[in-house]
């Protein structure tokens, strides 16, 4: 039986940068594709940029879809519970087999930082802005991270 592979996909306003991994976390293969902030590109062009980066990334990796076991998307843009379901509903049309979770990219870019431990702050300036932190306790704050066109200019 072929071995699961784990994505890690960073979506921004810029970039889409997506990781294959093996099961030890050893990477297999990179890919960097176009902007997935669907604030600044909108919806349709976010996940097509999005869908055409992992299955790049599989295709360097020798895998499928079906492989994969688990995918992290670490999104600019994505800000409310409704922007998460969207998404995963949307990734799910081709990548079906696979647990999906979604968090907005400050999330990962804490977690980076801090050796796993969801407990910190931290400021992204990126294409946008955006301030993010989260207690011991795991209550979640936010500052800024609406976008170019509500004063989030970044870079």
């Amino acid at each position: 039986p072929v071995q699961p592979v784990y994505i890690g996909v960073d979506g921004g306003g810029t970039k889409t940068a997506v990781t294959v991994l093996d099961e030890e976390g050893s990477p297999l293969s990179f890919f960097r594709g176009d902007a997935a902030n669907w604030n600044s590109v909108g919806k349709e062009t976010a996940l097509a940029n999005v869908r055409k980066a992992v299955e790049q990334a599989l295709i360097l990796a020798g895998r499928r879809a079906g492989d994969v076991k688990r995918v992290l998307f670490s999104m600019a843009g994505i800000d409310t519970p409704g922007d998460v379901l969207f998404f995963q509903e949307s990734v799910t049309s081709f990548l079906p087999a696979s647990e999906i979770i979604v968090e907005n990219d400050a999330v990962a870019a804490l977690l980076s930082g801090t050796n796993g431990v969801l407990e910190g702050i931290v400021v992204i300036a990126g294409t946008g802005t955006i301030t993010w932190g989260a207690n011991y306790v795991s209550v979640r704050a936010r500052a800024s991270g609406c976008g170019p066109l509500l004063g989030d200019v970044g870079s």
